[in-house]
């Protein structure tokens, strides 16, 4: 009778064979989610901030639309015209109800007029 050559076993090899393209294919295939799942990350919050951006460029647009006809206005203003030089710049601070701005007053009328 012949003896069955020394090494690994039938059990063994087929453990092996199914086990070996799960300890390949797994690492390979969760890497590939990972990547597609950072990628997808980045597209998104790359259109996210371009949206803010859009908004934060639309709202500028309008405080530097709405404050330029407010100045210009207040330029035209009559009293604006009748005020006399100012001398020193003395400030004081006042807050806008309900909004948290501070509004800096700087006028001091002349002492000669």
């Amino acid at each position: 009778m012949a003896k069955a050559p020394r090494g690994w076993s039938v059990r063994s090899r087929l453990l092996i064979i199914a086990l070996l393209p799960m300890l390949i294919l797994m690492p390979l295939l969760i890497g590939i989610t990972m990547q597609r799942w950072l990628w997808r990350t980045d597209q998104i919050l790359a259109a996210r901030v371009a949206s803010d951006l859009t908004v934060a460029q639309q709202y500028l647009a309008h405080l530097i639309d709405s404050t330029g006809r407010q100045v210009a206005a207040f330029g035209q203003s009559a009293e604006f015209a009748i005020m006399p030089p100012m001398t020193s710049a003395i400030f004081w601070p006042q807050t806008v109800a309900n909004s948290g701005w501070i509004i800096c007053c700087c006028w001091t009328p002349r002492a000669d007029l």
